[in-house]
């Protein structure tokens, strides 16, 4: 039967994705009452990416070639083909007849013929939330979960870590937390909680930028950001400390252990949030003045700023002021 021509989907149309999902509702419930109407054929869920900038032919050159990721048992695909450069575009096409280019040659590759088909509703959703998570993120994918640290499987340890601290101080277990963040993943993928990184993932997997942050909670309040590449699920990888990414839970940028001993910063906290940090910076190598801790231990809820300076080009000082407290200050910095 005859049906609309295909045509190809670019970036403005995706920018009204809402609409365009509320069009797919209503065609469906419109169909649903006896009334015909042209549907999309069936994505397989295989994409490739072929930028245009440098392919120089059409996005249908590197369809032909889709068996040679996918060869399917009833010798037909339904395939996407999208490119990013110069502007965001995607088709889909039906490839069929899959035959050697080289015949009799070991290890040829194989082609197929190709026809352009309307691209499908979860074509069409899945690049338009691959689009939004790129254009939020300055061009390069990426989705934020949370992982409670008593949730990852580290090998070797075990009493499971109660502080960012902890891995802080330990290099070892800085690459174990990055390593179980990996095994955790492949148990409960962590983009299947992420509606958006859901639909997107199959233009991920050609998107070798995109990635998982995986924000890794402790039991004190504490937390350190990793970055999982996507293209690490499927290989034998690990995700990667964040550097500067460790937070107390008072929000405060804990520094390094490389930069510890000469960090210039100011924080804020109460008295457990800023006797930890005085702790960690006396570890590191600062020179630490914990007389005002007294205060803040004696002054319930009271906080204090704590300010860290190179003062002789080896080592910070660290010294902290307690704010005042029903408008005196606290007795005995």
């Amino acid at each position: 039967p005859p049906h609309q021509p295909p045509r190809r989907i670019t970036h403005s149309d995706f920018k009204r994705a809402l609409i365009l999902k509320c069009w797919f509702v209503a065609l469906a419930a419109f169909s649903s009452h006896g009334v015909s109407a042209q549907h999309s054929p069936v994505w397989d869920g295989l994409v490739l990416r072929c930028d245009l900038k440098w392919l120089n032919a059409p996005l249908a050159a590197c369809a032909a070639y889709a068996f040679n990721k996918s060869p399917p048992a009833s010798g037909e695909l339904h395939v996407v083909v999208y490119s990013l450069d110069p502007e965001p575009v995607a088709q889909q096409f039906r490839v069929f007849n899959p035959r050697p280019v080289r015949p009799g040659v070991v290890g040829t590759h194989y082609v197929g013929d190709v026809v352009e088909v309307p691209l499908s509703e979860a074509g069409l959703n899945s690049f338009a939330a691959f689009l939004e998570l790129r254009d939020g993120s300055d061009g390069a994918p990426k989705v934020t979960v949370v992982a409670p640290v008593d949730r990852l499987p580290i090998a070797g340890r075990p009493v499971t870590p109660r502080s960012a601290y902890d891995a802080l101080n330990d290099s070892n277990l800085r690459v174990q937390i990055g390593d179980a963040i990996r095994q955790w993943d492949q148990t409960r993928p962590a983009t299947s909680d992420d509606r958006i990184a859901a639909r997107a993932a199959a233009f991920w997997s050609q998107s070798p930028e995109a990635s998982v942050r995986v924000v890794v909670q402790f039991a004190d309040g504490t937390s350190m950001v990793y970055d999982l590449p996507l293209r690490e699920m499927d290989i034998r990888g690990t995700a990667t400390y964040v550097a500067g990414s460790t937070r107390d839970s008072a929000g405060n940028a804990i520094p390094d252990p490389e930069t510890a001993q000469l960090i210039e910063a100011t924080f804020r906290g109460d008295y457990y949030t800023l006797r930890d940090l005085s702790d960690y910076m006396r570890q590191r190598g600062a020179n630490v003045d914990t007389r005002f801790l007294g205060a803040l231990a004696r002054c319930r809820g009271l906080e204090a700023t704590f300010t860290c300076r190179p003062v002789d080009g080896s080592r910070s000082t660290c010294i902290g002021v307690p704010d005042r407290a029903g408008g005196r200050e606290c007795p005995d910095r």
